[in-house]
């Protein structure tokens, strides 16, 4: 397995989904020569679309993320906490309409509308039905959703049905955080060494199930399953994760918290000297006693983490 490279210092402010997501589309983009045109539109702010994508005439993109793109692609994003209704879906109708009647040159059947969604909109699909709109499977591809509207052709692609595939890595991160789609894939990333630059992005977005997808990751490694040359980059990454919940703490009072979830009752207590140790609490009683705990314990505490990761701030 390949060794990740060293983390640079952190930054403790939480990128965006939607950065990320622009910022790996237009990686892809660039690396296969495709090209990433203006969003907003010569209409009203509400116009600007995620991404608009022109493919180069002949391009050959099978086997990627674009494989199924045509000459003009609007894509809209939307996260595990964005909203998305009709209204929305109507909003990128009304995108994909205004970059037609702006260009003479372009035929409709030359632009594709796209929503790259983190999981089944149900509901949506409940009420598209009942209007006589129906968004079905492509054959052999469950994750991708294709349906006519009109005279637009709208595809939805659903990440946390996507297969842990390399082509698909910048769509799987974007799964939802609490599924089994987005661990088993940070799970394969882990165990392959594949891609740090999407492994980097996963433990950004989301230190607190990064940090305990490894610790999954090092339970696979004790049983013997999995080669242990590795162990001590996956130590340093997991600690990385965790430093960066403990900063993110001390940003925003009142999370401590979610740092506390990574580690047992046991390991929290077991980087406190004894005279650090709060008076008379058992391990089994700190979440409990957490809620009420001062600021200044909650500080000592955070320190003496920090101290048993051996990482300074």
């Amino acid at each position: 397995m390949s060794q990740l490279n060293p983390q640079p210092k952190l930054n403790t402010t939480q990128p965006l989904p939607d950065t990320v997501f622009k910022e790996l589309m237009e990686e892809q983009a660039r690396l296969l020569g495709v090209q990433s045109v203006a969003t907003e539109l010569q209409i009203r702010q509400s116009t600007r679309s995620d991404l608009v994508f022109r493919l180069p005439p002949d391009m050959q993109l099978l086997g990627t993320l674009f494989a199924f793109f045509r000459l003009i692609t609007v894509i809209e994003f939307k996260s595990e906490n964005d909203t998305f209704n009709d209204r929305e879906f109507y909003k990128n109708l009304m995108r994909l309409y205004a970059i037609y009647v702006q260009d003479s040159k372009l035929k409709l059947q030359d632009i594709l509308n796209v929503f790259v969604i983190a999981s089944a909109p149900t509901r949506f699909f409940k009420v598209m039905k009942r209007l006589g709109h129906t968004f079905k499977p492509v054959e052999g591809k469950s994750w991708q959703r294709e349906g006519k509207f009109g005279n637009q052709t709208v595809v939805f692609i659903i990440c946390d049905e996507l297969p842990i595939e390399e082509p698909y890595y910048p769509w799987l991160l974007f799964a939802p955080a609490k599924g089994q789609s987005w661990h088993d894939f940070v799970l394969q990333l882990l165990l392959t060494g594949a891609n740090e630059r999407i492994l980097k992005a996963a433990s950004e977005m989301r230190p607190k199930e990064f940090a305990m997808t490894v610790e999954d990751f090092h339970r696979l490694l004790e049983s013997g399953t999995i080669d242990p040359r590795d162990i001590e980059q996956l130590d340093r990454d997991r600690d990385e994760a965790i430093v960066r919940l403990i900063q993110l703490s001390r940003r925003r009072p009142g999370s401590l918290d979610v740092v506390l979830q990574v580690f047992s009752p046991e390991e929290r207590l077991s980087g406190l000297k004894p005279e650090e140790r709060l008076s008379g609490l058992k391990p089994e009683e700190l979440d409990q006693a957490m809620a009420t705990i001062p600021t200044e314990q909650q500080e000592l505490l955070l320190d003496a983490l920090l101290k048993r990761l051996k990482r300074p701030e």
